[in-house]
């Protein structure tokens, strides 16, 4: 395997500090908000046509208030725990950056979840600092008799510069990926402390145009990903191309690409440089009638200066 002849390249080269993996403060940027930030509130008894300003009188009732809705720094989105929430949003930010967050999370001791459904369920465009925390997100794909969504479904589309903290939260019964990036540039983003499950293609995708990035993805399980006929590769949990700056440690991988027609990488870069890839368990790939070139860890073509170590 190709993957074999880079690590033993690699390790001799490799110079990778503890600083590169500490993604924040912020790089400055321009513009900036344009109102007071605020809380907003989400519950079932609520009505989009409310403010979403307060938890009683004047919540939203699901996240299709947010479509088309501009977010400034330090505005807060709180769901209400123990309730489920559907719609879409396409949410833009006005926002430099400063350190102030954006949130997305529950409320009332308890998570919320919000149902998956066709195409991104939220797509996040513009500069922004965003944590999503403490909410589980469901969709409705069988991973074993792969039936329900398609494979473009995607919890969340990321898209332009921003710091993204993903932090406790659960995605399970989706087709596609948990997170899907394609053009992000200058952009960190950390994924942690989190359950994936019972999904179809991975957990994230990225694409990258620019060299200065950060990803960590941090103490997560991540488990049962089915791949998908249609999809070469599919079930690869974790996948990164065209960037810079990668921390896979400390998470549980196993049991994908049962639907796979080509063997998936539960760990995968393509054009990618400094990826630090340490204690990690990973092991359950599976290759569907027979196919091969299933790798646990594939550091591809034009990846360098990486480590691998357990």
């Amino acid at each position: 395997m190709v993957y074999l002849k880079i690590i033993v390249i690699m390790f001799a080269t490799v110079n990778i500090t503890t600083a590169q993996w500490t993604p924040f403060p912020f790089y400055t940027g321009s513009g900036g908000s344009h109102r007071s930030p605020h809380k907003y509130y989400f519950k079932n008894t609520g009505n989009n046509a409310n403010t979403g300003l307060d938890s009683s009188s004047n919540a939203w009732a699901d996240v299709g208030a947010l479509n088309n809705f501009t977010a400034v720094a330090g505005d807060t989105f709180l769901f209400k725990g123990g309730q489920t929430f559907t719609g879409q949003a396409y949410v833009s930010f006005r926002c430099n950056w400063t350190s102030n967050w954006i949130l997305m999370s529950s409320y009332g001791g308890s998570r919320a979840t919000i149902t998956l459904g066709s195409g991104a369920t939220i797509s996040l465009v513009g500069t922004k600092n965003i944590i999503i925390k403490n909410l589980n997100f469901e969709g409705s794909y069988d991973w074993i008799a792969n039936t329900g969504g398609t494979i473009n479904d995607k919890g969340f589309q990321l898209n332009g510069r921003g710091n993204y903290i993903i932090d406790s939260i659960s995605v399970t019964k989706l087709r596609g990926y948990a997170f899907y990036a394609a053009g992000l540039t200058n952009s960190n983003l950390v994924i942690k402390n989190s359950v994936f499950f019972n999904n179809g293609l991975g957990v994230i995708y990225a694409q990258f145009i620019t060299r200065r990035d950060s990803i960590i993805i941090r103490n997560n399980h991540i488990y049962n990903f089915s791949g998908d006929p249609a999809v070469s590769f599919g079930g690869s949990t974790i996948g990164f191309s065209g960037g810079h700056g990668l921390l896979v440690e400390r998470n549980l991988i196993h049991n994908s690409g049962i639907l796979s027609p080509s063997g998936p990488a539960l760990v995968y870069t393509f054009d990618w440089s400094d990826v630090h890839i340490r204690y990690n368990e990973i092991y359950g790939v599976h290759c569907a009638n027979g196919a091969t070139d299933g790798d646990c860890i594939d550091l591809d073509e034009d990846t360098d200066s990486s480590i691998v170590e357990y």
